[in-house]
Formats: structure tokens, sequence, C-alpha cells
């Protein structure tokens, strides 16, 4: 299985994304235009693009300074920008921490 396929669909787990109830590889996705898609899994430029990985570390940012949270668990992932590739390892990191469970809820 594909690493970074594997680590893309954690992520969109993590960002709520909504599986597609029979194709678990698939999640669905608002289109710009207003319409709703499908996105394979593989699809997903979290491993690329800031574009897609900054939401994601706003999200850990809200996670990690809530009362009862760690903050370390921020620094640790900011202390890895501005290289991509080592703070979309820290991302992933930090989601596997959290055991999320994957929405398999299609919309």
């Amino acid at each position: 299985m594909n690493h970074t396929f594997d680590n893309n669909g954690l992520i969109a787990d993590f960002m709520g994304k909504p599986r597609h109830q029979e194709y678990k590889s698939h999640f669905r996705v608002d289109n710009e235009d207003g319409s709703v898609g499908m996105i394979h899994a593989e699809e997903f430029k979290y491993h690329t693009s800031w574009d897609w990985l900054m939401p994601v570390l706003s999200k850990i940012l809200d996670l990690s300074f809530q009362d009862d949270a760690d903050a370390e668990d921020f620094y640790s992932i900011r202390d890895c920008v501005p290289d991509i590739n080592h703070t979309y390892k820290a991302v992933v990191e930090f989601i596997e921490g959290l055991s999320v469970e994957p929405d398999t809820k299609a919309d």
C-alpha cells in the first residue's frame, strides 16, 4: 500500500472529510463552483502543497492550545517549517497520536 496515500487519507479523516460509503479510498469534496464531488485519496496534495497543509496546521494549532492540551505538540511541528516534507511527517505523527477513527459516513 502506498504510504503517502494512507497518510493523506489519515489527514483527510482528521480534517473531517467524509469517505464514500462503498469506495473507502474516495472522499467527498466541495468544489469551487458549489458542486459536490469525489476525490481519491491519492489526489490529495497535503504532502506537496502548503495551500493544502496550512489548514491542517491551523486545526492542530487550535487543538494544541485548548485548555487541557499540550502545546509542545504544536511547537514540535512548527520547528519543521519551512520544510514541507518534515512538516508533513510531523503532522502525520501528531494525528496518529490522536488515534483518529475514519469518518465512514457519506453525505
